[in-house]
């Protein structure tokens, strides 16, 4: 588990394209790719890679592991797509699991699906992200995930809940150790805005009590904006701070440059963020972007902009 001093800023290396050309690659290329950049503005700030955890979803997934689109990973598929080989130990890595995305496949199009609410789907979506572990026989800093569709009502707070204590009992069974779970809101699904984020983190915090330390949100900003529109600020006050474990930089997958988010309401997420490094833990900040010229923009924005880390 996390052995970072409590008060820092950590910030993410996200999965840019290129570490995804013949599948999704490991944890080798990416770890370089923080040596350059850490090195590049004299800087510490970059400790953690992201390692894409999706189901199968594209037509190049499906030739590589003969299963079929929206499939989930086992022991016999996970080495098609990844890479072993660690470059540097100190570099660790958040597994982000599938998020729901529209997939096409090599003979159907489909949707992907979060069934946090059955029994069976959630033993098979642990085996999946266990079996991108040992085959990187590393163990992740975090495992993040996302609400899912409301399923006509199958898919709730309460289930959702259910599901990260057993993750996080199956994760300490096998492993031997605790893990990070951290939750992004997304758009359409049903942690979206402030007031969803409120009511899952105050039913979490009160069932759950003794997992809170190691559970958190992931507040994407551009998601909650899309959602949020002109009550951005009414929904963002109605955050628990204490439920905040970071943030996701962008607008709409680019270096933010108040376009599709005005300013200022970044400057306001400024100004409520900047004592989130000060806490009892980590303050980790993902620039959610595609590009490595884009990471290096949005690091820029992060730190001379909103002041992530000062």
């Amino acid at each position: 588990m996390n052995k970072d001093i409590p008060g820092t800023v950590i910030f993410t290396y996200p999965n840019i394209g290129p570490f995804n050309l013949n599948g999704r690659g490991g944890l080798n290329k990416r770890a370089k790719e923080v040596k350059r950049i850490n090195s590049k503005y004299k800087t510490k700030d970059f400790k953690i890679v992201e390692i894409p955890a999706d189901f199968v979803k594209n037509k190049s997934e499906e030739k590589k592991t003969g299963l079929e689109i929206r499939s989930m990973l086992d022991q016999n598929s996970v080495k098609y797509l990844y890479s072993k080989g660690v470059y540097n130990e100190d570099i660790k890595y958040i597994l982000h699991t599938e998020p729901v995305f529209s997939r096409r496949g090599l003979k159907k199009s489909c949707t992907t699906k979060l069934g946090w609410y059955n029994t069976d789907w959630l033993n098979k979506f642990i085996k999946h992200v266990f079996s991108i572990i040992d085959f990187l026989e590393v163990s992740p800093y975090a495992i993040e995930i996302h609400p899912g569709k409301f399923e006509r009502g199958k898919n709730n707070i309460k289930v959702f809940s259910k599901a990260i204590k057993k993750i996080n009992d199956k994760y300490d069974k096998k492993y031997n150790d605790n893990i990070f779970i951290f939750v992004e809101n997304r758009t359409g699904q049903y942690i979206q805005n402030g007031t969803a984020i409120k009511d899952f983190w105050e039913f979490f915090k009160d069932k759950y009590h003794d997992l809170v330390t190691k559970t958190g949100i992931i507040l994407d900003i551009q998601q909650f904006y899309t959602v949020t529109k002109d009550n951005f600020i009414k929904e963002f006050n109605k955050i628990p701070k204490d439920s905040l474990f970071g943030v996701h930089i962008h607008e709409r997958h680019r270096t933010p440059k108040f376009v599709h988010i005005p300013e200022d309401y970044w400057l306001y997420v400024s100004a409520e963020l900047k004592s989130m490094g000060s806490t009892n833990r980590p303050f980790h900040v993902l620039p959610e972007v595609h590009h490595a010229n884009h990471v290096e923009k949005t690091y820029e924005f992060c730190k001379d902009v909103i002041k992530l880390g000062y």
